[in-house]
């Protein structure tokens, strides 16, 4: 699993073409051998899987579980 280190996030809340769209934008670095230094991600995370996912902060680091269409379903602690 590739780990995450959350670095920031923003609250994130429109009417969406099935209605209400609520979650956060969160900021992440990561290793990537690819990249000189570190690499560097957003992603929406929304309430739901915000609720149903370990408590996290600014400067944790975590795992992401994705369903069968690529979208974030559960953030864990990295082990």
């Amino acid at each position: 699993m590739n780990k995450k280190h959350i670095v920031g996030y923003k609250e994130i809340k429109f009417e969406g073409q099935y209605g209400p769209v609520e979650g956060l934008d969160l900021y992440y670095t990561f290793e990537d051998p690819k990249v000189v230094g570190v690499g560097v991600e957003k992603k929406f995370i929304s309430k739901r899987v915000i609720n149903q996912s370990e408590k996290f902060q600014i400067g944790n680091t975590v795992t992401f579980t994705y369903n069968q269409y690529g979208k974030v379903e559960r953030v864990e602690q990295a082990q």
